[in-house]
């Protein structure tokens, strides 16, 4: 386990700074997780919404928290990734979730932005270790881990440690 986790951090490039955890429930367990871990009870949180899997996330995470829609590529059937210049992010927000890969209607961000403050929060359950990744660039990332890199049903979390000990 020990060796699996130091090649892991290597790959991603991510520091003691984080934990890595290898969790059970697939990646659509995160959907609910992320908030109840990393956003305090009121907390608004910044989507983009892409597509089937984002869509999919926003609905659990209004269960939690107050969502704002940052940008949606709803308008086109989500065939696209909304401009970076395009998302109306809320500087207060607790994070801002992507998707990195929505398989059903093939659309992939290519680069992260930079969201300042506010933590990056992404799903990359269909390109986690598919190419090279800076996950230092991140504040919380998760995968299934059926795609790339393990067993159904498997999912990785690697979460900064000054975004932890807030759970609700």
């Amino acid at each position: 386990a020990a060796r699996a986790e130091s090649a892991f951090r290597k790959l991603l490039d991510v520091n003691d700074d984080y934990y890595v955890l290898y969790l059970q429930g697939g990646a659509t367990a995160q959907f609910s997780m992320v908030q109840m871990n990393i956003a305090r009870e009121g907390s608004v949180v910044d989507y983009i919404n892409t597509g089937s899997w984002a869509t999919k996330a926003i609905l659990e995470a209004r269960r939690f928290c107050r969502v704002n829609v940052a940008a949606s590529a709803e308008d086109q059937n989500f065939t696209y990734v909304p401009g970076y210049e395009d998302w109306y992010l809320n500087e207060d927000a607790a994070y801002v979730h992507v998707t990195g890969n929505e398989t059903i209607g093939g659309v992939e961000i290519h680069r992260y932005p930079h969201t300042n403050d506010v933590p990056l929060v992404a799903d990359l359950s269909s390109t986690l270790l598919s190419r090279p990744l800076d996950g230092s660039q991140f504040g919380l990332l998760y995968a299934g881990a059926q795609k790339n890199i393990g067993p159904a049903g498997l999912t990785i979390v690697v979460v900064r440690k000054s975004l932890t000990g807030q759970a609700r």
